[in-house]
């Protein structure tokens, strides 16, 4: 970083000379803009959040995180700040905090910000880069999420339902990390979009289409795979009192009590990797959408995406998203059956899959039983499962969970990320992500 900026020193020292022996009136006006943009910046800026990452996997003692703010084009190479942080054997969450002066922001059109954690000198976790709007001020961030490196190129983070993978390209090979096992995929033949297959083993495929991607591991489908930062289409959000209803494909169409609908053309902004802002200049819309658990204000039901519709100056709160992304793509492990912990040794876990469709282990026995997601909760159909015996204790808990399981009303994701299940006996189920 010293070079690239003793390098920029350099060249604007010469031009700051080249301005002040020259008369061209040019010169003053652009030095004059220059200035202008300066003094539009605040005087300190300051980017804060927390790098995480979801998979259970200690730090080493000597690892260390380095977060560096930079200009957005990469033809710029340009460091603006940085912070390095030496761990120490501290395990994620880490906070961090870059400062940056208004002279050194302006030196880049855009900005974007980038985080990794190394450990021996090698990158161990790194984020997607991140686009940044700093000409407002501050920014903070929130949670910043890393994904295991692997060395190859164009690499991306998708989200599958609840499941994140790492896509990149080593040659022709598709090499996918998915809760940290790797996968290798060559590329096949296909109608539209780019396919790819692991060798000899059609059961495990990736399928991307623009934004978007399917993805079939060892037979078994994840739920629609979408870029981080890009938006799931179609895509419903709405809000109450007053009633507001926007659906999403290719034209955006708006519903609300005593109006006739109205489709209209719409255009996105990213403002961030979790922040999106959709307008329609027709009618002066905007509408913003954040990745982050929302819940109904009148059914509680828990949605993917916070949302905000503003219109004729009136912002009116919401939520948007399908509430099967917070539920698919991993397998939940019960931790607590009715507010108490399951037998030492036992196992209880909940998948739920692609056309609604849910399976498990119930204490001895597996189970599998369809679910209908309402806009007012969760239900599943009576379980069905294998006939094996085990020892009374282990049929008792295994009992426990089928009723509850059968008797289901709605769920909920709580502020650790757990899913909890409840039941229309005032019974419940808490998981956790397995790994």
């Amino acid at each position: 970083m010293n070079k690239k900026m003793g390098a920029l020193g350099a060249f604007l020292t010469m031009a700051l000379l080249a301005a002040c022996g020259s008369n061209d009136g040019n010169g003053q006006d652009t030095a004059a803009a220059e200035a202008a943009e300066v003094s539009e910046l605040q005087a300190m800026t300051r980017v804060s959040g927390s790098l995480l990452y979801r998979a259970r996997i200690a730090l080493a003692p000597d690892a260390v995180a380095l977060i560096q703010l930079e200009g957005a084009n990469e033809d710029d190479d340009l460091v603006l700040a940085e912070q390095r942080i030496q761990l120490d054997g501290r395990q994620v969450p880490i906070d961090f905090e870059l400062e940056v002066d208004a002279e050194t922001l302006a030196q880049a059109s855009g900005w974007r910000l980038q985080a990794v954690i190394e450990e021996a000198g090698r990158t161990r976790w790194l984020s997607e880069s991140i686009p940044l709007d700093l000409a407002d001020g501050d920014q903070a961030l929130g949670e910043v999420e890393l994904m295991p490196y692997r060395d190859t190129a164009m690499a991306s983070i998708m989200n599958c339902g609840q499941r994140q993978i790492r896509a990149g390209h080593d040659g022709d090979t598709l090499v996918l990390d998915v809760g940290g096992e790797r996968f290798e995929l060559l590329p096949v033949k296909a109608a539209s979009g780019a396919r790819y297959e692991a060798r000899g083993v059609p059961e495990t495929r990736f399928w991307s289409k623009g934004d978007q991607a399917q993805l079939t591991l060892r037979g078994e489908e994840y739920p629609l795979c979408i870029a981080q930062g890009a938006l799931p289409r179609p895509l419903q959000a709405r809000g109450n009192e007053p009633f507001w209803r926007i659906d999403l494909t290719d034209q955006l169409t708006l519903s609300t009590p005593g109006e006739d609908s109205r489709e209209l053309p719409y255009e996105l902004e990213q403002e961030n990797s979790k922040v999106t802002l959709v307008r329609s200049m027709d009618m002066g819309l905007e509408l913003r959408l954040e990745q982050g658990l929302c819940q109904d204000s009148m059914t509680g039901m828990p949605y993917p995406y916070q949302a905000e519709l503003t219109r004729d100056g009136t912002t009116h709160p919401g939520c948007a998203g399908d509430p099967e992304q917070l539920l698919q793509g991993v397998t939940w492990v019960v931790d607590s059956i009715n507010e108490s912990a399951p037998l030492d040794e036992s196992r209880v876990t909940l998948r739920f899959m692609p056309e609604q469709r849910i399976a498990g282990i119930a204490s001895c026995n597996n189970f599998m039983a369809g679910y209908e997601l309402s806009g007012e909760g969760l239900s599943l159909q009576q379980p069905v499962t294998t006939m094996k015996a085990c020892e009374p204790a282990l049929m008792e808990q295994e009992q426990a969970v089928l009723d509850i399981l059968q008797g289901i009303q709605r769920f909920d994701i709580n502020q650790d990320g757990q899913l909890v299940l409840y039941s229309d006996q005032g019974q419940s189920l808490t998981a956790q992500q397995d790994g």
